[in-house]
């Protein structure tokens, strides 16, 4: 069969998601230099809710926004060196993680494929096409970047799965012709 290659999203639009995890990101520094400011009373259960609300703040607004500006800046590199986002050929699957690395999974490799809708705020909902592989300890360990590794990591174990496609990084794709296309390929492929 010919090779299938997916394009990234448009420049336009991964310029706008850096912007709004930007935006949140400044929020939650802003807050967490306010909270200490506000005058609480001297008792331990308001120490341990402003504590609390600190952690929230710090992980939710801070953290997810970095870790998502990062596959951001990741995603617009590689769409700016002109890769595709995903390759469907005879051999396997080849794409890029949002964290960042390059998969290459043959066919031979995967068990099944599973689907799961996917929401990010209000704007940037897509799908999330789970890989379930034969062999997830060695691809885990094949992942050269620790925080890459980490991720594959807690992604194993929340959804038994190290490998996904992100489809929110895909542009005009349609999600059904993808999806009957990877089972195409792949009961071709492995029934060999």
């Amino acid at each position: 069969m010919n090779e299938q290659r997916f394009k990234w999203l448009s420049t336009f639009t991964i310029a706008l998601q850096i912007l709004k995890y930007l935006t949140m990101f400044g929020l939650g520094i802003m807050l967490i230099s306010i909270v200490p400011k506000i005058p609480i009373k001297d008792t331990l259960m308001s120490k341990i809710l402003f504590a609390v609300i600190g952690l929230v703040i710090l992980y939710f607004l801070i953290v997810q926004s970095f870790l998502m500006m990062r596959k951001l800046f990741k995603a617009l590199r590689r769409k700016m060196s002109k890769e595709p986002a995903l390759i469907i050929n005879d051999e396997g699957l080849t794409f890029w993680q949002c964290n960042g690395h390059q998969n290459f999974i043959p066919w031979c490799d995967i068990k099944k494929f599973d689907n799961e809708s996917i929401t990010d705020g209000y704007w940037f909902a897509g799908h999330r096409i789970d890989i379930f592989i034969n062999n997830p300890e060695e691809y885990i360990a094949s992942i050269p970047n620790w925080l890459d590794r980490t991720s594959a990591k807690m992604n194993k174990s929340s959804n038994d799965t190290p490998a996904f496609i992100d489809t929110r990084y895909l542009q005009g794709y349609d999600h059904s012709e993808l999806w009957d296309t990877l089972h195409k390929y792949w009961e071709l492929n492995t029934s060999k």
